[in-house]
């Protein structure tokens, strides 16, 4: 068997069998206190010793989503605005079990085809989270962070008119109709 990172916050059921953990096992660790479950298939190590990130616990307790909206933005420093919430997209057909107190979590339900384009995945330490790209849609020939920007618009996130104005300003751009968005994403 192999030992629990220190630098991994959390492991899948998956994860820790392919490590040589047994469902006995892990119910022995757990009761121990090395392991704490947050859900199903997910397990938190006790013995975690790195920083905090929103958006790793974000990520164990939404499997499969993707950091969008007004968190992104953040990470990418568009905007100084400091979002109360971290912003999940998931999967329209999946549902969402257990959601901490802290970071408080808002779930965005997507289209399947909308959350596999212009996703990147993060590693920080063992751990990592997926975040929507600031470039996606490429392929349309237009200035990536344009179409990052009016995102916000075409997933209907209400943002004030002073973080739209800011995140233009960072990266210089024209301002864009919302109703442009729009038609570029049907």
């Amino acid at each position: 068997m192999i030992a629990l990172e220190a630098n991994k916050k959390y492991y899948t059921t998956g994860e820790l069998k392919d490590m040589g953990y047994s469902y006995y096992k892990i119910g022995q660790m757990e009761e121990n206190g090395q392991l704490h479950r947050i859900n199903r298939t997910t397990y938190e190590n006790l013995s975690y010793k790195d920083d905090e990130n929103d958006f790793i616990n974000a990520a164990a307790y939404v499997p499969d989503g993707v950091i969008c909206l007004m968190s992104a933005a953040r990470y990418y420093e568009l905007t100084d605005f400091l979002p109360d919430v971290i912003n999940v997209a998931i999967n329209r057909k999946k549902k969402v079990s257990t959601l901490p107190d802290w970071p408080e979590i808002k779930i965005f339900y997507f289209d399947p085809s909308r959350m596999d384009t212009g996703v990147k995945e993060i590693k920080e330490g063992g751990d990592s989270f997926d975040i929507i790209l600031y470039n996606i849609f490429l392929r349309l020939k237009l200035w990536p962070v344009i179409v990052f920007v009016n995102s916000f618009y075409c997933f209907k996130f209400v943002i004030s008119h002073d973080v739209d104005i800011d995140c233009c300003n960072i990266v210089e751009m024209p301002k864009y109709s919302s109703e442009m968005s729009v038609n570029i994403f049907k």
